[in-house]
């Protein structure tokens, strides 16, 4: 009897004083494994473990499945922008590009550089066309052309002696870049008539006519007739229909303008339009 009340005595003293270690110096248990699929916490991973394989496994997979480098692009934002390395985005994916190299130029590689001296660059061997093809100043010199060719001031002029008729005087003009002449002061009706009359032409044609409306004298292009030098009485419409214009040479009517019918053939003036 005493025996057993001695060891009920000792069993209740060490259950009190184990009772009293546990609330004053707890032991310390070591943590559980965490889920294999979450991470540890900052706080784990600071704080000595007793498991050091274990976690450096875990660093060696959170290393492998980190996010790709801000620098070199990603969707590694909360809100899903994107940052391309190069600029910003505002995630609509309207990306904000920067500096991205020298500027660009504008011509393709293949195109050619800008003729910075065209009138050089494209002179070529004269030829009849009412042109200055090879950049001397002059129009049609030397060029063959089948009329003589003269000028005056910034104009040039074909003198044809083969006698035509008015609309194949002027067909011949346009073939060689000129048409039939339109008078537009003295000076230009005096300088025509000397040409025809020292070549000793008769009356010639040039681009007056009223084909259009009759007794409504217009030049070649529509305008109405500004300078004029008709003779006394004309122009008249006699005969048998007189609807085109020559300058004429005879006496007493030298360098005077008369009206003719346009199938007459006669010599004739070009110009360069």
């Amino acid at each position: 009897m005493r025996i057993q009340r001695a060891t009920l005595t000792v069993a209740g003293f060490l259950t009190c004083a184990c009772a009293q270690l546990a609330l004053e110096d707890p032991i310390e248990m070591p943590p559980l494994m965490s889920d294999p699929a979450t991470p540890p916490s900052d706080a784990s991973l600071d704080a000595p473990s007793n498991f050091p394989e274990e976690e450096d496994a875990l660093r060696e997979r959170d290393a492998e499945s980190a996010p790709p480098d801000a620098s070199l692009g990603g969707d590694d934002s909360p809100d899903g922008s994107v940052s391309s390395g190069l600029g910003s985005s505002d995630g609509a994916g309207d990306v904000a590009m920067g500096d991205v190299g020298p500027d660009l130029d504008p011509l393709p590689p293949d195109a050619a550089e800008p003729d910075l001296e065209p009138d050089v660059a494209r002179c070529e061997p004269e030829v009849c066309n009412g042109l200055d093809d090879d950049c001397d100043g002059q129009v049609d010199e030397g060029a063959g052309c089948p009329c003589d060719v003269v000028a005056r001031d910034d104009s040039a002029y074909l003198v044809c002696a083969q006698p035509r008729s008015w609309a194949g005087a002027r067909m011949h003009c346009m073939q060689h870049g000129y048409d039939l002449a339109v008078v537009e002061d003295a000076g230009e009706d005096a300088f025509l008539f000397n040409e025809i009359n020292r070549r000793g032409f008769h009356g010639s044609w040039i681009g007056l006519n009223d084909l259009l409306e009759e007794r409504t004298w217009v030049w070649l292009d529509g305008e109405p007739v500004g300078y004029e030098h008709w003779d006394q009485g004309e122009p008249n419409d006699g005969g048998d229909g007189e609807d085109c214009g020559i300058i004429m040479t005879t006496p007493r009517r030298a360098s005077e303008w008369d009206d003719r019918p346009c199938g007459d053939e006669r010599a004739y003036l070009c110009e360069v339009p």
